[in-house]
């Protein structure tokens, strides 16, 4: 209810008469304790606001609040805002983050200004709470506004009003009727002096409103706590028996050693503690679960909605998890590249760029780029939907930009004499390519780094490997190639960081969103940490005759979301023809 003032008049006497000109107001019992009533609440809402204060909030300015949030994926925006936590003011500027996959999470400013990210709600709601995110594996499910706030002027009006211990109205004692400091001891002093015994537990009653215990006192009632943990130690401890395991010590048991005990039931064949493998877990990291044929295929990409593009040469096609989508005519050509929106651009070996649109519309792109000289020639090609890159199979790399259906070359370049097998584009736009080595550099095949105007920034000789080789770029700038069956990531300057050995010659499957990357060498798969590390090896692929090794660059990325594609070698088909096909593996 809101405060009501209340007017007071003085008592006015004329000084020579004595005649009472102004009765004035009454000093009552009614009038004091709506003055009290009126301290109380203000007493109450100033220190709700103290609480507010001393932990976290968002200000309101001209009846908005800052710090909004907004989510498209798994990024979550917010515009600029002014916050407290725990007393100290931060100024936000407009932002966003990336949310975790499959997750609960709470979004909260600390102490230090940065938005950051937890599971836990207490940790948020220590510092400044702003909003929560539940999320699948690429979006966000649900959302909720945490933010607290309250008016700029109002909080520090009353913040320096709270601090205030100097007692800004004035209150006395007297004033309120209030107990002095003399006669609040002589009480506290007089019911100390009363009979010994005055507070043992039994005398002591309990209110008890949910009726909880039986006794009416606090000894009846820490009695009957006692008896009724000691019960219920005592089932734990037979339950922990009756499921195999071992209760340590002896009753009355310990809370720890019932927890120790718990440790001791086995499940299955497995303690706690023990090590499960991978395969007694999932059966293999790896599960087949759907052939795709595409006479004749010489290459395919992976598409981010979990369908793929592959051309044999003559025709492009898309395909779903469970079916083929669509396929058109492409003219001569082998290499392409398929963009996450699933359009494609390709170059033909009449010299004529492409580009094929996410339902199969090919056009054909017109400009200074049209009858590349060498097309027929052209062992590489990458696009990132903005420059097109072009290797050849005499040594040359060329650039071109793209403008809606226009082409323009920017610069042409001959490092090497040899085929270019692969080109890979890190975030910075520079180029990476791998030369083969044939004829009299049959056992030196060359890696080369080129600035985006085209310039040598290394090109180094990976001696002792010929034949045909690969590079990689990961979307964390991580470079690797292959060269044989060795397996190497590079660091920006081209030095290795580490190298591998495998048993066959080695091809890049792909990289998954966490960086790991899936290499296929011989007959089998394996998962690999960014610090060369083993995650698993699929044995059990080894038993499927339909895989073999492939030509390295034969495919961009294969991974998407938990489905690896690995591209498969000839095999007969039912009617005894050749064809060529690829794989959808579920990862585990």
């Amino acid at each position: 209810m809101t405060y009501q003032k209340q007017a007071w008049q003085n008592r006015i006497v004329d000084p020579v008469t004595g005649a009472v000109i102004q009765e004035g107001t009454r000093f009552t019992e009614t009038r004091m304790n709506h003055i009290e009533e009126g301290i109380f609440a203000a007493h109450t809402f100033s220190e709700s606001i103290v609480g507010e204060v001393n932990t976290g909030f968002v200000s309101t300015s001209g009846g908005s609040m800052g710090l909004a949030f907004t989510a498209s994926g798994l990024t979550a925006s917010w515009t600029a805002g002014i916050a407290f936590v725990k007393g100290v003011r931060i100024e936000v500027s407009v932002g966003s983050i990336h949310l975790h996959q499959t997750q609960g999470q709470y979004l909260y400013l600390d102490t230090d200004g940065v938005v950051k990210i937890t599971t836990s709600s207490t940790v948020a709601d220590a510092n400044c709470p702003l909003w929560y995110f539940a999320t699948d594996a690429s979006k966000v499910l649900t959302s909720s506004d945490r933010r607290r706030s309250i008016g700029i002027a109002k909080q520090l009006d009353l913040k320096a009003h709270t601090d205030d211990k100097s007692n800004p109205h004035g209150v006395t004692p007297t004033k309120i009727g209030a107990e002095t400091p003399a006669g609040a001891q002589a009480k506290v002093d007089a019911h100390a002096n009363k009979a010994t015994g005055a507070h043992k537990a039994s005398a002591i009653s309990i209110e008890d409103a949910a009726k909880q215990f039986t006794a009416t006192n606090v000894e009846g009632a820490l009695a009957e706590l006692f008896t009724s943990v000691g019960d219920g130690k005592a089932l734990v401890a037979t339950a922990i028996t009756d499921k195999g395991g071992t209760v340590a010590g002896t009753a009355p048991h310990s809370f720890s050693e019932l927890a120790e005990s718990v440790s001791s039931i086995r499940v299955g064949d497995f303690s706690i503690g023990d090590t499960i493998p991978v395969a007694t877990i999932f059966g293999h990291p790896l599960i087949f679960t759907r052939l795709f044929s595409c006479p004749g295929t010489y290459c395919f990409h992976a598409v981010a909605n979990e369908s793929f593009r592959g051309t044999n040469g003559t025709n492009f096609y898309a395909f779903s998890t469970t079916q083929t989508i669509w396929s058109v005519a492409a003219g001569s050509t082998r290499f392409f590249s398929t963009l996450p929106s699933g359009e494609t651009y390709y170059l033909n070996t009449s010299g004529y760029f492409y580009l094929v649109s996410a339902s199969g519309v090919a056009t054909r792109l017109t400009g200074g780029a049209e009858a590349v000289a060498g097309a027929g020639d052209n062992s590489a090609f990458h696009c990132d939907g903005t420059n097109i890159y072009v290797g050849s199979q005499n040594g040359y790399l060329w650039r071109y930009v793209i403008s809606g259906t226009t082409v323009e070359k920017v610069w042409r370049i001959r490092p090497r004499t040899t085929s270019v097998s692969t080109i890979a584009i890190d975030s910075e736009g520079n180029v990476y390519a791998i030369f083969n080595g044939n004829g009299s550099e049959v056992l030196s095949g060359y890696f080369g780094k080129f600035s985006t105007s085209g310039v040598t920034k290394f090109l180094v000789a990976q001696s002792g490997f010929g034949g045909v080789g690969s590079v990689h770029v990961d979307e964390f700038d991580r470079i690797y190639t292959t060269f044989s069956n060795m397996f190497s990531r590079h660091s920006s300057d081209g030095s290795v960081v580490w190298s591998k050995q495998l048993d066959n010659s080695a091809a890049i499957l792909g990289f998954d969103a966490d960086g790991y990357v899936y290499c296929n060498h011989g007959l089998y798969t394996q998962k690999i940490d960014p610090n060369g590390s083993v995650v698993w090896s699929s044995e059990d692929v080894n038993k499927n005759p339909l895989l073999k090794s492939h030509t390295p660059g034969a495919m961009k990325n294969g991974v998407v979301g938990k489905t690896l594609f690995i591209p498969l070698d000839q095999f007969l088909t039912t009617s005894g023809i050749v064809a060529k096909a690829a794989q959808e593996i579920v990862l585990r």
